[in-house]
């Protein structure tokens, strides 16, 4: 069956949900999707317990004799899904009340194995593109009840907003939080709550994007190569951008918290086809000329905002 929301999905999961597949080209959102399932299915059944597979080998269960208790729930992690494993899915799925996460950044809705999930009953295709603002705002609201923790406004926002741009660290975010706010005085500082979780590389990555999508070619170029400097590779800059540009597609969204102008179709259709070049570019052209993708995104980028084109 297929999960139009994943906030919503959550919410009202079916207890016949047995096996979760969790694909999509966000690597990111796949593994944050996959830990946000395994930390509901813990919570649900306490008893549960986790087998991360290196190979998707489930032995069978054999038959209990009277003296003999029900062993506990077990939920397998599979981490490369992919089509060849589609008969053994099948048979796995009728074997015991075990659960089954599978997950993949490789696989896309044209595979097998997502077409089978699809149509399946117990089986939740959980497609993994672009984050949804409630899936955040859910995972921070249950956290905060877990804890007991009161968030300052300030402080949910800032926690959105970094739990936004790298969602597959969030355990980690959350429980800086929660330090903060154990060892913090009655006065909070947003300033302070914010450099938690932005170190200096992720700071200056985010700077270029502004300044990239402003057009303040000055900003953007020290940026650039201040990231290089760090061991920043070519690639991963370009797709950090292209991953900008799908997020403006959204529009504003529902959150409070996205305050930049969305960019439009035209004008993220024409980026995006200028970034696939470079990455194409990379892939098949190693020998580059020294600052060849930096002269290329400056030759594009237009001196006023690409937000006001």
């Amino acid at each position: 069956m297929k999960i139009s929301s994943f906030a919503q999905f959550l919410v009202k999961m079916s207890p016949h949900s047995k096996c979760f597949l969790i694909y999509g080209n966000n690597e990111n959102l796949v593994y944050f999707r996959e830990k946000v399932i395994l930390n509901h299915l813990k919570k649900t059944i306490p008893s549960l317990q986790v087998h991360l597979l290196e190979e998707f080998i489930i032995s069978e269960t054999s038959s209990l004799s009277l003296f003999e208790s029900e062993p506990s729930p077990v939920v397998y992690l599979y981490r490369r899904a992919n089509d060849r494993l589609l008969k053994e899915v099948e048979k796995t799925l009728n074997q015991g009340s075990h659960y089954y996460i599978l997950a993949s950044p490789q696989l896309n809705s044209k595979a097998k194995l997502v077409d089978f999930a699809l149509k399946h009953p117990s089986v939740a295709a959980i497609p993994s593109y672009t984050i949804e603002d409630a899936e955040i705002t859910k995972v921070i609201h249950d956290f905060c009840q877990e804890t007991s923790l009161n968030l300052h406004p300030e402080a949910k926002k800032i926690l959105f907003e970094s739990l936004m741009s790298n969602p597959s660290t969030f355990e980690s975010q959350l429980q800086k939080a929660a330090l903060f706010y154990s060892g913090a005085s009655s006065e909070f500082s947003p300033s302070a709550f914010k450099e938690l979780f932005i170190s200096k590389e992720e700071g200056d990555l985010f700077k270029m994007k502004e300044a990239f999508f402003k057009g303040d070619t000055v900003s953007f170029t020290q940026l650039w190569n201040t990231l290089k400097q760090d061991d920043f590779q070519d690639i991963s800059l370009i797709r950090f951008l292209q991953a900008e540009a799908f997020r403006s597609l959204k529009g504003p969204g529902g959150g409070p918290y996205q305050i930049r102008n969305p960019l439009s179709p035209l004008q993220v259709t024409r980026l995006l086809s200028l970034l696939l070049n470079l990455e194409t570019t990379l892939k098949w052209q190693p020998d580059l000329p020294e600052n060849y993708l930096l002269q290329m995104l400056l030759q594009w980028l237009p001196t006023k905002s690409l937000e006001t084109r």
